[in-house]
């Protein structure tokens, strides 16, 4: 399973824009990737304004579904949970789906060997970051 993508709202905007991506429903599709992602509303909290991170929150990606089971309010740019106040950047968080049929695979699997398909796994990956 790959690792969780964060994206902020303004990149997705960008890349709908740019004709990068196709954005359904909660569905992120990267079409010269065959890749989907199914999103959720998420934030990354960058720092600490006030109290405690007893959480260790600060440079992390949170559901927002999950920020609220834990107590926490989120709005817009800003975090406040109990007595500890956090800047945070609004997005969505979610994981790689497997390919739908009649979609070209990252990594075609006859002939792609471990090393190859960590390769392409970098290719997307510094893509996602210099987008991001």
């Amino acid at each position: 399973m790959s690792d969780p993508l964060f994206i902020t709202q303004e990149r997705l905007e960008g890349w709908i824009a740019e004709g990068e991506v196709v954005f359904a429903d909660d569905v992120l599709t990267l079409p010269s990737k065959g890749v989907t992602y199914h999103l959720q509303p998420a934030v990354r909290v960058t720092q600490l304004l006030d109290g405690v991170d007893a959480l260790a929150l600060v440079g992390q990606v949170r559901a927002q579904a999950d920020l609220a089971a834990m107590g926490a309010e989120v709005y817009r740019s800003s975090l406040i949970l109990g007595d500890a106040a956090y800047e945070c950047e609004e997005g969505f968080v979610g994981l790689a789906t497997e390919p739908k049929p009649g979609t070209a695979p990252l990594v075609e699997p006859a002939t792609a060997t471990p090393t190859e398909a960590s390769a392409d796994m970098a290719l997307l990956t510094d893509f996602l970051l210099k987008n991001l």
